[in-house]
C-alpha cells in the first residue's frame, strides 16, 4: 500500500527528490531482508535510508496541491508511518549493537496495530476520494510516413524476387538457392525449438 500511495503521489507531482525516494522505498524491503539475513551493518544502513525516504515523502505530501479533505486524510497515514517506523530503526539498531531495544512482540502491538488502523484505512479512504489521473503514455511503435509510388497488385508474388540474377551472379549459386528466392511459395519452414540443457534448471525455477 505504501508503494501504491507513493505512486499516486507521483501522478500529482514528480521531482528528482521524489524519484530518489521511490527507488529507496521500492528496493527497501529487499535490502532490509538482505541485511537481516547476512549483515546487521547492511540492515541498519538500509533501514536508515528507508526511514529517510519515508520522511522525505511525508514532507513531500505537505507540498502537494490536493483538495483539502483529501489532503488531510492522505497525510495522516504518512505522519503515522513516520512515528511507527521509528520502531523499525530501533529494532535494527538493537540487532546491530547487540542490545535489544524493541522486541518483535512490541513491534506487533505498536507498529503493526497503528499501521493497520491509521496507515492502511486512511490510505484507502484518502485516495478513494479522488484518484489522480495517470500521465503515462502508452508506447506506440514508430512507423515511417515515407511511402513509395508503387501500388500493390492483387496478383501474389511467387518469390521474394522475380529474377535473382538482377541482384547477384547466379552462376555461382546452387539451383536450390535460386529456386528459393524466385519460387519461395513452394518451400515450407519447419522449426524444432528446444531449451538448452544449461537453461532447464532456470526453467524449472520459473
Amino acid at each position: 500500500m505504501l508503494c501504491i500511495s507513493v505512486g499516486l503521489i507521483g501522478r500529482v507531482k514528480m521531482t528528482k527528490l521524489y524519484k530518489i525516494c521511490v527507488l529507496i522505498i521500492a528496493t527497501g524491503p529487499m535490502t532490509v531482508a538482505l541485511g537481516i539475513t547476512f549483515s546487521h551493518t547492511i540492515e541498519i544502513i538500509s533501514v536508515s535510508l528507508y526511514v529517510l525516504a519515508i520522511y522525505a515523502v511525508t514532507f513531500y505530501t505537505f507540498r502537494l496541491k490536493l483538495p483539502l479533505p483529501q489532503a488531510i486524510i492522505v497525510r495522516i497515514p504518512f505522519v503515522t508511518l513516520c512515528a511507527t517506523i521509528l520502531g523499525s530503526i530501533l529494532y535494527a539498531y538493537g540487532n546491530f549493537s547487540g542490545n535489544t531495544v524493541v522486541t518483535i512482540p512490541t513491534m506487533l502491538i505498536v507498529h503493526g496495530f497503528l499501521n493497520c488502523l491509521l496507515f492502511g484505512s486512511f490510505t484507502i479512504i484518502g485516495w478513494a476520494l479522488l484518484v489522480p489521473a495517470t500521465k503515462q503514455k502508452s508506447f506506440s511503435f514508430p512507423v515511417s510516413n515515407i511511402r513509395g509510388k508503387l501500388k500493390m497488385t492483387e496478383v501474389p508474388h511467387k518469390g521474394l524476387v522475380d529474377e535473382l540474377e538482377d541482384y547477384v551472379d547466379t552462376r555461382k549459386l546452387p539451383v536450390k538457392i535460386i529456386d528459393f528466392y524466385e519460387q519461395t511459395g513452394r518451400f515450407q519452414l519447419f522449426a524444432s525449438v528446444k531449451w538448452a540443457a544449461w537453461f532447464k534448471p532456470f526453467a524449472f525455477i520459473y
